[in-house]
């Protein structure tokens, strides 16, 4: 499920609790809220719902879609969606979903030039495109996730296979064999999973 990251700016405690509520993290949504004073902007943000801002210089993002909920928009110069207040609660939900729906993974750029997505289960490196299982892309994700440390064989094998940790380690290593001979096979490096003492973990 692709993270929908959604900042609610707003010196109204009460509204940013009301629209936070509306919203469940195991349905993919991430809610940050700040008041104006406190205002930035990243570019990690998939929506941006902006309360009461007449009269205010805040100046956005082109690319993040926003939500104004303000009475004069005119001086912000990148809004997408207005509505005036007072609004109703279930248009204003259905645009939200409507906006966080064309939301599209984004790549994660990894060591010599891959570029991994996990939703689509994908390796992509210039023009070649390599497919994974759901078990090599679970693999990479969670050698990803370990920034650089090598994993053990038993973490792996508890946290994808839910094996016990004495487990027979000769699953783990074949899927490892097969993931390297495919990459290498598509011209790539088949050191792209470095074996340490330790476990495993990702080429720097």
């Amino acid at each position: 499920m692709i993270a929908k990251n959604i900042l609610i700016i707003s010196d109204s405690s009460t509204l940013q609790e009301i629209i936070s509520e509306q919203f469940y993290p195991q349905d993919g949504y991430h809610i940050r809220t700040q008041c104006r004073a406190t205002l930035s902007v990243t570019d990690e943000l998939h929506l941006l719902i902006i309360d009461d801002c007449n009269g205010s210089d805040i100046r956005l993002p082109e690319y993040i879609p926003t939500i104004d909920l303000c009475d004069n928009p005119a001086k912000i110069t990148s809004i997408h969606h207005h509505l005036a207040k007072p609004f109703s609660l279930q248009p204003f939900l259905s645009l939200i979903h409507q906006l966080t729906s064309e939301i599209k993974e984004s790549p994660i750029l990894l060591a010599d030039g891959y570029y991994f997505s996990t939703n689509s289960k994908l390796l992509n490196k210039n023009d070649v495109t390599i497919d994974l299982t759901e078990k090599e892309t679970a693999l990479i994700k969670y050698l990803y996730e370990a920034n650089g440390k090598a994993v053990s064989k038993a973490e792996l094998l508890q946290s994808i296979w839910q094996y016990d940790k004495n487990a027979d380690t000769h699953t783990l290593e074949t899927h490892i064999y097969r993931l390297r001979q495919k990459i290498a096979e598509n011209g790539g490096n088949d050191s792209f999973i470095i074996t340490e003492i330790s476990g495993y973990r990702l080429h720097k």
